[in-house]
């Protein structure tokens, strides 16, 4: 299944910001699944207002792509300014 190996993916990336000092994260599978929705629901919710579903054009991938990088960053800082009690 692509969610499984995308969650994979997510949580390697996650323990290399881990083993260098980079980040926090308490539950990596976890951390990696609420990422992955995140992606999936700002794609989503980006086509529903561009009323196009299916194939977004080129132009519009490339404004999907910029937000969730954007997105990346914020979530990112936020694993990496975070204290666990």
């Amino acid at each position: 299944e692509s969610y499984l190996r995308e969650v994979e993916i997510i949580e390697k990336i996650l323990k290399i910001g881990i083993d260098a000092g980079e980040i926090q994260v308490e539950d990596i599978n976890e951390t990696a699944r609420i990422l992955l929705y995140s992606l999936f629901g700002m794609r989503m919710g980006i086509l529903k207002d561009m009323k196009n579903m299916l194939f977004p054009t080129k132009e519009e991938f490339d404004h999907i792509l910029s937000l969730q990088k954007k997105m990346m960053k914020i979530f990112l800082n936020g694993l990496r300014f975070q204290v666990f009690k």
